[in-house]
């Protein structure tokens, strides 16, 4: 299996530096075809710009679409039909005193019992995390209270990404 080292778009390319990062995309070539929005050439990733009926790369324009301060990418309303969704950012930091029989609730504004959630840990945190295997157990109104499969040794930073459906909305994709 090859070691992707880089990842190539139009005429800009990107250095891999993280071997994690390597080993995901390692292997992959055969989900990849040569034509389509994402292929392999040698060790270097082609990825192609999405268009409203390939998959491919999105291009923040800041406008519409943008990268907040979390590295996650937000659409901002408008355009075609239906309600789509609300999106909201948050961050919060678990530090290993807030650990209770491998439990932790925090509070996070904007969540509800019916939102849906997407965690992920910081870059800053990410070994801690990893390790520990930090996950999101259970949410409640204003809260997220989360699991471990093992007591995180070191604080752990997770961003968290509050998705509200909106009335009418035809279909998400993220």
């Amino acid at each position: 299996m090859a070691d992707v080292s880089k990842i190539t778009y139009g005429s800009n390319t990107w250095n891999i530096k993280d071997a994690t990062a390597r080993s995901g995309l390692a292997g992959k070539q055969d989900a990849f075809t040569a034509g389509t929005a994402l292929a392999f050439s040698g060790t270097v990733l082609n990825a192609s710009l999405a268009t409203d009926s390939t998959v491919g790369v999105v291009k923040p324009d800041n406008t519409t679409i943008i990268v907040d301060s979390f590295g996650m990418l937000t659409a901002i309303g408008g355009g075609g039909g239906g309600g789509g969704a609300e999106v909201q950012t948050a961050q919060v930091t678990i530090a290993t005193s807030d650990w209770s029989n491998k439990s932790c609730t925090k509070t996070v504004t904007g969540v509800t019992t019916s939102n849906n959630i997407i965690i992920a840990s910081d870059p800053s945190t990410r070994s801690v995390y990893n390790t520990a295997g930090v996950y999101a157990a259970s949410q409640a109104n204003s809260s997220i209270t989360f699991g471990c499969d093992k007591t995180p040794t070191a604080s752990v930073v997770v961003n968290i990404m509050i998705l509200e459906v909106l009335e009418n909305a035809d279909a998400i994709s993220y």
